[in-house]
Parts: structure tokens; sequence; C-alpha cells
């Protein structure tokens, strides 16, 4: 017999993937294997049959956590606690003890029924939304029901997920799982088996205690989190500002926005157990009863009553910063409504600035402590995730530590760092610093010079949009987001041409000789500037040819772009200018182009690829700010006096969206208004 303390977790991962269907589990006989198998940080679920005949589960605990006689005394006290619990919404525990297996393996096990059904998560990820208002209030009400039951005999379960609630055909829910004792759970973290603290379920406080004792309300956490991606249909965001159940659900009162908040902050603000949270579900449950009754869609909130509830958030010990970025946010967003003072918008703006300020820091300590344990496919687990949220650009300094990490702990794993940050370059959405913080890397594990394109891209993602035109003293100035910006006869929507370089119909009409120059453009794209392996190059479509700098390509040919330079379209269809704008460290930031002569003439493109220098849209105005495109949208930052933004003043400094249909005024009054799309 091979005793846990002589066995690994390898030996039993080996011999569950030789087990055949309908293979005894055991010496005894009692568990038929039925499969499939199911590994989780501390073991392996196990479907099988018992003796009477009944379908079970059986959680086999890794053997590494009982190792020490004490730890399978804790597994053993633990599982009769939980045997004690008593529900119909639970899949309760009906055994535990060792089994000695028919490979002479001696294994601690858990038998509770085995629930047929799908699973929360599987179903929130077929219908891509959330459920219908009232079936989520009834399976989450369900849950919360099963987990007081849990609570009442003084267990705590842990690890409670929508992947760990099964549904039946009635929309019945089942909580499946009750887990380890949180002791054994840490040791799990302490060998490798996975962290716990920075799983996306793992409360705040989680990360500053040993977790070695949990409460109660660490369990209402974890049900509310539940509950927001039952009613909206995604995981809630732990690293972006979230939409608010009010906003997202028809007749859903303010409350429930209310007892989330309560139970994602800090422990000792959260309803005491799930009891509590439960009383509290049904209270809002009520409220949305009554709204449907009063056909009350929506709820009216002040921005005032949203920057005083966002402060007292940010009193808390842990801040739920997404949250207060979301009420900030949401508060903004009323300026187009309703008339906002000026000192609001300061006041929302920095309630914003400290809320990101205050993700970024969380992040920071979360991906340190994984370093500190060396728990490097933990730390790479977790930036994926946050890379699910965040764009690339925000977690790459992180990404790039971890490689260098990885490979000063382990210098075997040199190669597959390096492979990992090449891949980083490849991406041409990253900007210019990004790519410089990988390249330096590079250069550090390799001990010498990597030569990169510096060129990088702002991705249109959130409320940006690939082409908009901007109306500067009521001239239109078409906009380009993206790795390429096309120029061709025809619009966006028919043919994909960033900029429709076809002259009006009321031209043609009068002058046939345009309408012949006109046509020598080709419609799906005559030339594109794109960023191609050496930099910025001009790329010909078009079958009539293109002139760049005094060059001439044909069709299928490209040429580098200069800092300034000229363009001639199809054998002199039209004739422009442009020109390059780069930062002072040599970031490429926009490209203008202009066009003076022919089918054309009159027309202006820009091709924003990291920020719009305010300059670059009339002459006069001279160096009076930037214009960052952000998923909020483009975001207008002033850097000398003189700006005003849908009316109001900007501030050196102050940075604010800058809304569709909106005023910005530079210096000498010129008026710029984004039109859209």
């Amino acid at each position: 017999m091979v005793l846990a303390t002589q066995l690994t977790s390898a030996q039993v991962d080996s011999w569950l993937k030789r087990l055949a269907v309908e293979a005894p589990l055991d010496k005894e006989g009692r568990f038929v294997f039925l499969g499939p198998v199911h590994t989780t940080r501390t073991g392996w679920v196990v479907r099988a049959r018992c003796a009477e005949g009944k379908e079970v589960a059986l959680r086999l605990l890794r053997p590494e956590l009982a190792a020490e006689e004490a730890d399978r005394e804790l597994f053993l006290a633990w599982a009769q606690a939980c045997a004690r619990v008593e529900h119909a919404r639970l899949a309760r525990l009906l055994e535990a003890g060792s089994l000695l297996t028919a490979d002479n393996f001696e294994l601690l096990f858990a038998e509770s029924p085995w629930v047929g059904g799908a699973t929360l998560k599987h179903m929130l990820q077929g219908r891509g939304q959330g459920l219908p208002a009232e079936q989520a209030f009834h399976v989450v009400g369900q849950v919360a029901a099963a987990l007081a039951a849990v609570h009442a005999t003084g267990v705590v379960h842990g690890e409670l997920r929508p992947s760990l609630v099964v549904l039946d055909r009635k929309q019945n829910a089942t909580l499946i799982g009750l887990g380890v004792p949180p002791r054994l759970r840490r040791r799990t973290e302490l060998l490798g088996f996975g962290a716990w603290a920075t799983a996306p379920w793992a409360p705040p406080e989680r990360l500053a205690s040993d977790g070695e004792t949990v409460e109660p309300n660490a369990d209402v956490y974890q049900l509310a989190l539940l509950a927001y991606e039952a009613f909206a249909g995604i995981p809630y965001p732990r690293w972006t500002a979230p939409d608010l159940l009010s906003d997202m659900v028809d007749y859903m009162p303010l409350a429930m926005d209310e007892l989330l908040q309560k139970c994602l902050g800090d422990p000792d603000l959260r309803p005491a157990s799930a009891l509590e949270f439960l009383a509290q579900l049904r209270d809002v449950e009520a409220g949305y009863d009554q709204n449907v009754r009063d056909r009350k869609a929506r709820n009216k909130v002040s921005g005032k009553q949203l920057k005083e509830w966002a402060e007292t958030l940010l009193e808390q010990t842990y801040p739920p910063y997404e949250l207060v970025l979301s009420l900030a946010q949401k508060a903004k967003a009323q300026r187009g409504l309703l008339s906002l003072s000026s000192s609001l918008e300061r006041e929302l703006s920095e309630l914003a600035h400290r809320a990101q300020a205050g993700l970024r820091q969380r992040l920071a300590s979360t991906f340190k402590k994984l370093l500190e344990d060396r728990d490097f496919t933990a730390a790479q687990s977790f930036l994926d995730r946050v890379a699910e949220e965040l764009p690339g650009e925000e977690v790459v300094e992180h990404y790039v530590r971890l490689e260098r990490e990885r490979a000063q702990a382990t210098p075997g794993k040199t190669p597959e760092a390096v492979k990992a940050l090449l891949g980083f370059l490849k991406k041409p959405e990253l900007s210019f610093a990004a790519r410089l913080t990988v390249v330096e890397a590079l250069e550090s594990l390799l001990g010498g010079v990597v030569v990169a394109a510096p060129v990088g891209f702002v991705k249109p993602q959130g409320k940006l949009q690939v082409v908009e035109t901007f109306r500067v003293q009521d001239q239109p100035v078409t906009v380009v987001l993206g790795p390429v910006m096309r120029l061709g006869r025809g619009s966006f929507t028919q043919f994909g041409n960033h900029v429709d370089l076809a002259p009006p119909l009321e031209k043609v009409a009068e002058d046939s000789a345009l309408l012949l120059l006109a046509q020598s453009i080709s419609r799906a794209g005559h030339v594109e500037f794109r960023i191609g392996a050496q930099g910025l190059e001009a790329f010909c479509l078009g079958t009539h040819g293109i002139t760049l700098d005094g060059v001439t390509l044909a069709r299928g040919e490209s040429a580098p772009i200069r800092l300034e330079g000229s363009l001639v379209v199809a054998r002199g269809a039209t004739k422009g200018v442009y020109r390059l704008v780069q930062s002072p460290e040599g970031e490429v930031l926009a490209l203008w182009v202009e066009f003076a002569e022919g089918v054309a003439a009159g027309k202006k493109a820009l091709w924003v690829l990291q920020r719009l220098p305010l300059s670059l849209l009339h002459p006069e105005v001279g160096d009076c700010g930037l214009a960052d495109p952000t998923p909020e949208g483009w975001v207008v930052e002033a850097t000398t006096s003189g700006l005003r933004l849908g009316g109001l003043p900007l501030e050196v400094g102050v940075r604010r969206v800058w809304q569709p249909e909106e005023k910005l005024v530079l210096p000498g009054e010129v008026e710029v208004i984004r039109e859209g799309v």
C-alpha cells in the first residue's frame, strides 16, 4: 500500500488517466469509475457509482494535503461538520474517509450525490446575456438559502462561484462543492497547486491575511459576485468600471446596486451571513416587483448623489475602486442631459482619477505578492485574467517583469521568456513606451541590443470609432484610428475606405472632366498608409499607381513615409501633402494629409496612432493641448490656457472626455465639433 505520506499528485493523475469506465475505484468494490475527472486546486472530483447503484461525486484529496496526521484529522473533522448541513438546494456531504485504490493508493475522499444538469456558468455562457430578472432572483435566492444553511452549522464554503451552481430543467439551483478547510486551502497555495488569494472570487481582504481563517462574510462577497453575473450575464469586472445592474436591468431598483456595493467592500460592512444577504435580496426583489407594477423602468439619481456615494466607498479600508469609477463615470455622463457645475465636474474627475490610481495599485500589490511567493504560474494566470478586462498596454510592464524574474529564477526558462517577449513586439497596438520596455527586457536577457519597430497604435475599442469626422471652423476633417488609413473612391461602409476621395456629386454634374479623373481612383482603396516591417509606409493598391515624394509606385509596391512629403494619386487625379508628427522621444503620434488639387481638393485627414496634437487641427492654435483616444472616448488635455470644452473652461493639466457633438474651442476662438461617424 502506498500511503498518502509517500504518494504524489502526479502518481494519482497518472492512475486516473488510465482508468477505464466501469473500472473499480477501490479494492473493496464500493465505487465504480464513471468519469470524467475534474481537477481542482485541492484534488480531483470523480463521477462514480456506489454499491447501492446511485451516482455520486467523489472528491479525492491531494495526497500532499494529507501527509501529516493533523491534516488528515482536520479534513475528516471538516467533513463531519459538513455532513450535518442539510438543505433541499445543497448537495450535502454523505460520507468521508480513507479509500484504498486498486493500485494500492490510500486517498482521503468525501462523497456527495452526483447532481446532473448545466452549471450556472455554462448556461450564462450559452445565453450571452443575464438570466431574466425573475429567474435570476429565484436562482440567487436558492443559492443564498443553501449557503445560509451552511453558515448555520459554522461552516464556510469558501469557493462559491457560478460553476458550482447546477440548474435542473425547472431552473432550480443546487449548490455543490463544499470544498476543504481553509488551512488546507492555504497549504494548497504554498505547495504551488493554485493561488486562492488571487482567484477571481477571492475577497480583497484575503490578500492581507494568512488565509487559514475565513469568515462567512467572505462567502457573502462571493455571493454578490455570483448575483451580478446571474443578472448581467458576464463576470463582475474587477479592474474596469462595471455597469450598474440598475442601468442594465429594466425595473431594477437602486437598492440592488447598494446591496452589491455593501458586499464588495470592507468585510464588516457586508451582511454578516448568507441569511442576512437573502433577507436584503428579498427586499430588493419586492422593490423590483413594485417598479414593474408602477412601470418604473429606470431610476433617477443626481450627479451629486452619485458623487457622495462614490466618496463614501473611498473611505473604506478595501475600497471597491471599480465601483467608484463606475459611479463617477455615470455622473459625468449626465452632463449631456443635465447641467453639472464646473466644481462638480472637477470633483468627479478627481474621483475617477483616484479610483484608477487605486485599481493600478491593487493590481501591482496582487502581482507583487505572487512574485514574492515565486508562484509564476499563478502570476501568469492572474495577468491573463486582468488582460481580458484591461488593454494589453496597461499590463505589459507586469508581463515583462514576470518573464524577467521567471528567467532569473530558472535560467533554463530564458528561451521561453525571450519567445514570450518577442511575441509582445508583434502586437502593433502597443505604444512606443511599452515597446521600449519590452526591448530593454530582451536586452537584459540576451546581453545585447535588440532592434524593434518603434511604431505602435491605439486600437479602437470601447466608445472609440475607427472613423470619425471633426468639423474645424465648419470644415470637415476625417479622423482615423487603427493600424492603417486607406484612401479611395468610396465610403468606409461600402468599400472600407477610411477617407473617401470621391468629389461631391454636384461638382461631378457640372464638370465631366472631373468625373473622368475620379474614375481613375480605385473604389476599394487606392493607397493606404500603414505600419510596415520597417516602420510607416505608403502602399499602392490602385491600378493607376501613386507617386510618393517623387517616387512612382505601381500596384503592390510600397515606400517609407518621411517626416513630410507629397502624394499624387492616380496619375494626377488628386495631389496633396502629408506631415508626420512625433513626440520629443521619437514616438509617432499622428499623420496629417491634405489635398490641394484635383478631385479631392480641400479634403483633410488625420491618422492618429497614439495621440492627436490639437495644433494639427488648425495652423493658428499652436501647441495648446492633446486629444487622447481612450476606451472612454476622446479625452482632451490642455497644455495652455484659453481652451473651452462644452462651454466650460479647460484648465491646464485637466483631462475631460470630449463628447460627440460637443464644441471644443481652441485659442483664437477656433471651434471644433466631433460629428461622430
